[in-house]
């Protein structure tokens, strides 16, 4: 009866990461797609001066939504040194979202503060999961909303920076 039990958390858990990895890829195909809290904004003015640090905010998403990808596909090591690495990438977003909200209109500054609450629940979470599978079900809900937010500030961005904010990390190398 256990066996059957964690096999079934094991399924939903797999079936609530597979819904991330698809929201999160249609979000970053824009258009009409649209779901919970996804508002689909129209593009603001964003001065140039705010690129660079917008720029750091796309790299270190991409590079923590790679990380949180391979472990959810299973691509991981040893889990503490997996959760160290991440934590690492993490605390690097969590850093440059600090730095690039005084540089943006106060819409996008919203948006990226929810983000960074978010990386911040996350930072505690893998240092707190104590397995890969348990980071996943503790981190499930931050990272969906993480990736909305991360999307509405895409979409008030737009391509005034001449890249799209929001990376489509479902299609990145792995590292």
């Amino acid at each position: 009866m256990m066996f059957i039990l964690s096999g079934l958390g094991a399924f939903v858990l797999l079936l609530v990461m597979a819904c991330i990895v698809i929201v999160g890829s249609l979000h970053s195909m824009g258009d009409n797609v649209s779901f919970p809290g996804d508002k689909h904004f129209t593009p603001i003015p964003v001065a140039a001066t705010a690129c660079p640090y917008l720029r750091e905010v796309h790299d270190k998403a991409e590079a923590a939504g790679r990380a949180f990808l391979n472990v959810l596909r299973g691509q991981t090591g040893e889990w503490r040194t997996e959760a160290a690495q991440h934590a690492q990438l993490l605390a690097a977003f969590e850093l440059t979202l600090r730095a690039v909200i005084p540089h943006v209109p106060p819409p996008v500054a919203t948006e990226l503060k929810t983000v960074r609450m978010k990386v911040a629940a996350g930072r505690i979470e893998v240092a707190a999961a104590p397995s890969a599978g348990e980071y996943m079900r503790l981190s499930t809900a931050q990272a969906f909303e993480g990736t909305i937010a991360l999307g509405n500030a895409s979409d008030l961005v737009g391509n005034a920076c001449g890249f799209k904010l929001s990376p489509d990390v479902s299609s990145s190398p792995t590292p």
